[in-house]
Order: C-alpha cells, then sequence, then structure tokens
C-alpha cells in the first residue's frame, strides 16, 4: 500500500472514532443492550446514524416509561 494512502487512512480512521459513540438501553427484561452511533454535522443539524435494528430497538425500548431510557455516550 502507497505510504501517502496509508496516512490518509489513518486519520480518516481517527476522524471517524471521534464521530462516534455507544448507545445504551434496557429492553422490557431489563436486560442493558447497546450498539453504536455515528454523528454527521450537515452545518444545520447534526445527524445521529445507526443501523436499523438499533434504531428500532430504541424505539422500541425508550418509550419514556420508568427504567425506558437511552444513554448515548456519556450523555443523557
Amino acid at each position: 500500500m502507497e505510504a501517502g494512502f496509508q496516512k490518509y487512512l489513518i486519520q480518516f480512521q481517527e476522524w471517524t472514532k471521534s464521530y462516534c459513540a455507544p448507545v445504551f438501553y434496557r429492553d422490557d427484561l431489563n436486560q442493558l443492550r447497546n450498539g453504536s452511533m455515528t454523528f454527521v454535522d450537515t452545518g444545520q443539524e447534526v445527524l445521529g446514524i445507526t443501523a436499523r435494528h438499533v434504531a428500532d430497538s430504541i424505539v422500541n425500548f425508550c418509550d419514556g416509561g420508568a427504567g425506558h431510557g437511552c444513554q448515548v455516550g456519556g450523555l443523557n
């Protein structure tokens, strides 16, 4: 692999890591579930992008009921 391209890949990898965060939530059996989310700044808003099965689970289990919250990274 060309040295310049390898340097680019390493920089790109570091950049992408800075825009990713873990996502935690609990299911109906109170088991801790997790996934990951990548953030994209469009210039007008920040979008959180994740896999469909993670998004579906968050919608299903994070309904605002007691113990049904969602934590993204270190934020509640």
